[in-house]
């Protein structure tokens, strides 16, 4: 089971990154674009596993409370075969102290984490090659501040069904309030 765990996005969010994504798609040559079900903030990619209970066992063991999300500009990051393009989150103590309760829980049980720097971000879209004609400046000014508060964590496996990539949510953490 591919596997990871992540902080599941409201409806207005999905609203807006969805119109993002579409604006991005139009004025690209390629690429591949998100689907307003798979937006979602990743906390922890687990990759590859046997089963999820490794994976219950630390969103059982975290002990963080709820915190609030903000958006952030967006980006990309550059790459060879085409960008990947995001909207950002600000990297709030809220969301660092849950991330960092994660890294140690799965350490604790023996699970990789990646060791690179965490760069909170909402993927828009992979490979993309915007064309020549595409106002980003004008793109990213168009996109409105977002926020919300997480009150859970929610682990998703990740797979193909019917040639589309689907995050199926596997188990639901509830934080303690504030």
């Amino acid at each position: 089971m591919r596997l990871f765990i992540a902080v599941e996005l409201p409806e207005p969010w999905k609203a807006v990154l969805d119109r993002a994504a579409r604006a991005l798609a139009a004025g690209s040559r390629r690429g591949t674009f998100s689907r307003r079900e798979n937006f979602h903030l990743t906390l922890a990619f687990l990759g590859e596993l046997p089963g999820p209970e490794p994976a219950l066992q630390v969103l059982e063991g975290v002990r963080v409370s709820s915190f609030p999300l903000k958006s952030g500009p967006p980006g990309r990051f550059p790459s060879r075969n085409g960008d990947l393009w995001w909207v950002g989150v600000e990297p709030s103590p809220g969301l660092l102290t849950a991330r960092e309760a994660l890294a140690g829980a799965l350490d604790r049980v023996g699970l990789w984490m990646d060791p690179k720097p965490f760069r909170p971000h909402l993927t828009l879209g992979r490979q993309v090659r915007i064309r020549e004609d595409f106002d980003a400046a004008a793109w990213a000014a168009g996109l409105p501040a977002l926020t919300c508060r997480v009150d859970r964590l929610t682990l998703l496996r990740s797979q193909r069904l019917q040639g589309q990539l689907t995050y199926t949510p596997l188990y639901r953490r509830r934080l303690r309030g504030i």
